[in-house]
């Protein structure tokens, strides 16, 4: 990724091709989750979703650039 840790890796799977903007769920992300979030390197949170097997609803919604300390 852009942070500059080369070690960081949340495991491997074949995606399709990827734009920006697309959107990436990630299950049981642990450490990379809001428990350990943190804004390391300059880098804005992300948002963070709950999904239950039918709804979605916002937990917290996309860090930007202006609200980095």
């Amino acid at each position: 990724g852009p942070i500059c840790e080369s070690t960081d890796q949340l495991g491997e799977a074949a995606l399709p091709d990827l734009a920006r903007g697309d959107i990436v769920a990630i299950g049981i992300a642990g450490a990379y989750g809001s428990s350990m979030a943190s804004t390391y390197n300059g880098r804005p949170r992300a948002p963070e979703v709950a999904w239950d097997g039918e709804h979605v609803r916002l937990l917290r919604r996309r860090g930007s650039a202006a609200s980095l300390p």
